[in-house]
């Protein structure tokens, strides 16, 4: 919504509040009882519809007439403190945040000054003057908790583990060793075959990070 779009005759500058304002409750009269009805006038309607227009721009929304789910989106941005991550099930961040990039990137100190106060340098100290890191995850890592050093990489690991291998006896045949179970050890030296990627990383579905600014 925008409380500054009228059917006509909206005049430049806004106007003055009431000098001798009626306290009280709004009535819609009683002429038996000489009571007029209540006048709620222009000063109200400007006051209701300024308060709107704060909580819409506070929300980081730009005010829209063609919009009238504008104060509910407002109220959820609010609600959430600059610097917040979250899973976003869209292809792009909603109204208020910022997709978090796959690499380490850079943006303003001043246009995103809010998440500059919150975060900080902790994510990249940007080019020292203008410009900060914002908080970014490679393509199919997941995020881990910490209490230090957060905004950096873990590259994770395998648990320790052995792999139990059968005793064995070696018995000699033409062109090949024939391999038994039972008897003497018989040591062969080799590796296993390789299996994976370059990395460990968690299954799971993907989602699109998203921090508050």
């Amino acid at each position: 919504m925008d409380n500054r779009k009228w059917e006509a005759d909206a005049i430049a500058s806004p106007p003055s509040a009431p000098a001798s304002p009626s306290d009280g409750y709004p009535t819609n009269g009683n002429p038996l009882a000489a009571q007029n009805a209540t006048e709620p006038g222009e000063w109200w309607f400007h006051a209701v519809g300024e308060e709107l227009r704060a909580v819409i721009v506070e929300g980081g929304l730009t005010p829209n007439i063609s919009s009238l789910t504008q104060l509910r989106d407002a109220i959820k941005n609010i609600s959430a403190r600059p610097g917040e991550v979250i899973d976003f099930s869209g292809p792009s961040a909603p109204a208020g945040y910022l997709a978090c990039p796959l690499s380490a990137t850079n943006i303003s100190r001043t246009t995103y000054a809010a998440l500059f106060a919150a975060i900080g340098t902790q994510w990249g100290v940007g080019d020292g003057a203008t410009t900060f890191g914002m908080p970014w995850y490679p393509a199919d890592y997941a995020s881990v908790q910490a209490n230090a050093n957060v905004g950096t990489n873990h590259v994770g690991e395998v648990i320790a583990h052995t792999h139990p291998q059968n005793a064995n006896t070696a018995i000699a045949q033409a062109g090949a060793y024939t391999l038994q179970t039972g008897g003497s050890n018989w040591t062969y030296g080799g590796t296993t075959q390789s299996t994976g990627g370059a990395s460990n990383r968690a299954a799971g579905v993907r989602v699109l990070k998203c921090v508050k600014y």
